[in-house]
């Protein structure tokens, strides 16, 4: 991770800044040999850091603090190493998507290659080698894991109890693209991204602009985010609906790719015709003809009116619930690279003095009473309060923990 943290850090004893500059730099290579590195963002607890040591090959290493493993929600929701912790690779001989680098950037090892010459070679030299060593593979980041991995960082899982609009939303994304490598010549996400933007939002028009100008010179492929609109049947191929289409392209798109991104997922296609929520599309598209763009891969997530990723329907009442309140809390998306990008049905409030962990039921899939009382004894043998909500015909919304913050800085 990048030095940009927002709160003083203590390392081996003496309190540093995020502009403590070349002392930092100092005091993190005696701690990663020795000492140990915490966060002060919580007013009376120490919560410990990892101090990283990035390029290894270089003559002069950088050194980095980062989360220690299982506290990100233990920080201030302010605080820069807040967040979800993601799963770790140790149990997996592959390699990760995802690499930390040491600016604070992390680099992604997509599924497909941009450069639509390159994936021709690409294809021509796989036929004339062997398979790789096992051991050697690397996971690769398709639309879905980039997607959320965007959405993470944007910090869109999180509610901060201010409404949040689909502008503010694309802002996010595009700054969040910004901190992703996508190739060894260190070009960006955002440089490869388009985003369905409403008339007048002048940022996302001119950023397309130089997306679309970026790819006619280099005959690549791109990737489009928007919120997915309905659309008919009638043909077999057909025009890619966004919501919001300002400064897009004509994109092709096969009933059969439409139809396959949302079978068996009976909740989006309810969304698609309500005004609930939204289905967040993703999709990598390529130049087809002078004026058109073809859909080559699909995928998507769905989420509440403010953006927060949901995949039932007592996830978006509950989500609904907690926003009219204005509570502040996180939505947990799962480890990278997972096919199941949620956990459990779990929202966590941030504005109480202890994490209160809320789990949420459809009364058609009830899990049994031991395990409840299981998973309530585990969190409350951390000091974290739990509670739970059953999704049933005139169920009543549980009384939630008083909230000890004013509120939390939109981002």
């Amino acid at each position: 991770m990048s030095q940009a943290f927002t709160f003083f850090v203590d390392i081996g004893g003496t309190q540093f800044s995020q502009s403590s500059g070349n002392r930092l730099q100092e005091a993190l290579q005696i701690a990663h040999r020795q000492g140990r590195s915490f966060c002060l963002c919580c007013t009376g607890k120490q919560i410990p850091l990892v101090v990283k040591r990035y390029n290894k090959d270089n003559v002069v290493p950088h050194y980095g603090l980062a989360r220690w493993p299982e506290t990100g929600l233990d920080h201030d929701a302010d605080c820069y190493f807040f967040g979800e912790d993601t799963e770790s690779q140790e149990s997996s001989t592959n390699l990760p998507a995802f690499e930390e680098l040491a600016n604070g950037q992390s680099r992604a090892y997509l599924s497909i290659a941009l450069n639509i010459i390159e994936r021709n070679m690409q294809a021509i030299a796989l036929k004339k080698t062997q398979p790789p060593a096992p051991g050697n593979k690397r996971d690769r980041a398709n639309e879905v894991t980039l997607l959320l991995k965007l959405w993470r960082l944007a910090g869109l899982n999180i509610y901060r109890g201010q409404d949040r609009r689909w502008y503010q939303a694309t802002f996010n994304l595009l700054k969040a693209a910004k901190q992703i490598v996508i190739n060894k010549e260190g070009e960006t996400l955002d440089q490869y991204l388009l985003v369905g933007s409403a008339n007048g939002d002048k940022l996302a028009f001119e950023h397309n602009h130089h997306v679309l100008d970026h790819a006619k010179k280099k005959y690549t492929r791109l990737f489009v985010i928007g919120r997915l609109k309905a659309y008919g049947r009638d043909k077999s191929r057909q025009m890619l609906q966004f919501k919001d289409f300002h400064g897009l392209p004509r994109i092709a798109v096969k009933l059969d790719q439409l139809d396959a991104f949302l079978q068996d997922k009976p909740f989006y296609q309810e969304l698609l015709n309500k005004e609930e929520g939204h289905i967040i599309a993703i999709a990598c598209i390529e130049p087809s003809t002078k004026e058109w763009w073809s859909v080559l891969h699909l995928n998507g997530i769905s989420t509440s009116t403010q953006m927060v990723p949901v995949e039932k329907s007592e996830e978006l009442l509950f989500e609904a619930y907690l926003s009219s309140l204005k509570r502040k809390f996180i939505k947990p998306l799962a480890h990278d690279g997972s096919t199941q990008y949620l956990q459990r049905s779990e929202f966590i409030l941030l504005d109480t003095p202890t994490r209160t962990y809320c789990e949420v039921f459809d009364f058609t899939a009830l899990p049994a009473t031991s395990d409840l009382a299981e998973r309530s004894s585990k969190h409350r043998s951390k000091g974290q309060d739990y509670l739970t909500w059953i999704n049933a015909p005139g169920a009543a919304y549980p009384a939630l923990p008083a909230s000890n913050k004013i509120g939390l800085s939109e981002t």
